[in-house]
C-alpha cells in the first residue's frame, strides 16, 4: 500500500499487512513530531500471524514492530482476532497454538493492541473503502 492509500485511511494512521510490515515513517519525519504523540497502526492478521509463527519470514521483523508500544498504538478488528486465531492453529501443534492464543488474548487485555470494533458508522467509509479499491483493480487491468 501506498503513502497516499494509507493516508486515506485516516490521519496518523499506518497500514500494517503481511508484505509490508513493518511500515514504519522516515526517521525524520518521527523526529518531528512530539515526542508523546504516537502513530496509529492498523494491525492486519498477517504480521499477528509472523508474530506467533517462528518459521515466518517476516517473525523476527513483525517481533521487533510490535514491541514498539511507546511510539505507536496498535488496533485491530474483532475479525482479525478471529483470523490470527484461526491461521495460529491451523500452522502449530495443540500446545503451542493454544500458548500463542493466551499471548495473543493477553496482548489485547493488558493494551498494547486495543480492538475496535466495526458499527454502523464504519459501515459507510468501508463501502468507500471497497469501492476505492475496485476501482483500483479495474484501473491496473
Amino acid at each position: 500500500m501506498s503513502a497516499n492509500q494509507a493516508a486515506s485511511l485516516g490521519k496518523g494512521v499506518v497500514w500494517c499487512q503481511p508484505f509490508s510490515c513493518p511500515n514504519v515513517p522516515p526517521r525524520e519525519s518521527l523526529r518531528m513530531r512530539p515526542t508523546n504523540a504516537k502513530t496509529t497502526v492498523l494491525l492486519d492478521t498477517g504480521p499477528l500471524v509472523g508474530l506467533y509463527n517462528e518459521k515466518d519470514d517476516w517473525h523476527s521483523r513483525c517481533k521487533a514492530f510490535l514491541t514498539l508500544e511507546e511510539r505507536y498504538e496498535f488496533i485491530l478488528t474483532q475479525a482479525v482476532i478471529g483470523e490470527v486465531i484461526y491461521h495460529v492453529q491451523k500452522d502449530k501443534h495443540a500446545k503451542a497454538a493454544s500458548r500463542a492464543v493466551i499471548s495473543l488474548l493477553e496482548l489485547i487485555e493488558k493494551g498494547p493492541i486495543q480492538v475496535h470494533e466495526l458499527s454502523r458508522d464504519y459501515i459507510s467509509r468501508l463501502k468507500q473503502l471497497q469501492a476505492w479499491l475496485k476501482a483500483i483493480n479495474e484501473f491496473d487491468r
